[in-house]
């Protein structure tokens, strides 16, 4: 699930990249099923650390995350700011936006979940029936609240973040700590939880196209959570090709990594002249297609540099990349 999570991610900023119009209806169904990719990758966050809150080693889980995100955060947050901002014109006037709003503009997301990491020694007392009861309000909390605006103050974006996105990786503990009863759940009650899904999903759909206006921009994220559900419940359910398993279990690998260093490809791909003056005057299905196209080209280059990097410097790679 990691692996279609950072997919989407990079999809969507991909898109973002190609100028495809906000009224357009490949925009329009983009942000629907791509937009918010965040919120999967913060449950599946979580579903990884209740998956080993049992074997919590305080000690060790936080000088793991200082040397796999934090340091990489830095680094990567330092190379970016000479490729994004070669003058440094906007980084000597905006510092403190440099580590709440990087220049990096995907990197927001790292202050977010260094936050939850420093939450953990009080989560892993949460007992299951705590969490089950949690969960109701945590789903309320994703649809009343909005993420943080990147227009707001950092303190208002980095709190905005917090309240919105917490209640995802707590929703990911309860998950882990329930996956088999909802997974079986799910298969024995598939049909009725993909009317109300398919329903959901025309609600959604119609309310973007603009024949239902009664929707916060926050069921978007509320959307990812049946999303997920679905998806991982699906790659559950089938046998897939071991080629393909390889891969995705590849890409979930590298997912900060990718996430890391995709939007750095994406400025170097996009601010090429040739590329800029097609898409000007490219029509949307085509820009659709391409930004697929250049998703699956940004990760496997991800992959490649992932993959020297780990052959190079060993476990140093973590310093640098986070892998």
């Amino acid at each position: 699930m990691r692996a279609i999570s950072i997919f989407f991610i990079v999809l969507w900023h991909t898109i973002e990249s190609a100028k495809i119009p906000w009224e357009s209806g490949y925009h329009k169904i983009a942000t629907i099923f791509f937009s918010d990719g965040t919120a999967s990758f913060v449950i599946i966050s979580g579903f990884f650390f209740g998956l080993f809150r049992y074997r919590y080693n305080i000690k060790n889980y936080f000088k793991g995350k200082i040397k796999n995100i934090i340091i990489p955060y830095l680094f990567i947050t330092l190379i970016s700011t000479f490729i994004f901002d070669g003058d440094l014109s906007f980084t000597s006037s905006h510092m403190l936006d440099a580590l709440i709003k990087p220049i990096n503009y995907p990197l927001w997301f790292i202050p977010f979940i260094v936050t939850m990491f420093l939450l953990t020694p009080l989560m892993i007392k949460i007992n299951n029936k705590n969490l089950t009861i949690m969960t109701a309000p945590s789903i309320l909390i994703i649809i009343i609240t909005n993420r943080g605006d990147f227009s707001a103050s950092n303190l208002d974006f980095f709190i905005g973040n917090i309240i919105h996105y917490t209640p995802c990786f707590i929703i990911g503990i309860w998950y882990s700590s329930n996956f088999q009863s909802v997974n079986t759940y799910v298969k024995n009650n598939h049909k009725l939880l993909f009317v109300l899904f398919l329903s959901l999903t025309i609600m959604i759909v119609a309310a973007e196209f603009n024949y239902f206006k009664y929707l916060k921009r926050s069921i978007y994220s509320f959307y990812k959570l049946p999303l997920t559900l679905a998806i991982i419940v699906f790659f559950e359910s089938i046998k897939t090709k071991k080629i393909i398993s390889i891969t995705l279990d590849h890409i979930g690998n590298i997912s900060f990594p990718i996430f890391f260093i995709h939007a750095i490809f994406l400025k170097l791909i996009f601010d090429t002249k040739m590329i800029n003056d097609h898409l000007m005057s490219a029509q949307n299905n085509y820009k659709f297609i391409f930004s697929i196209i250049i998703s699956i080209i940004i990760i496997f280059l991800c992959s490649v540099i992932a993959s020297i990097a780990k052959r190079l410097l060993k476990e140093k790679s973590k310093f640098i990349i986070g892998y």
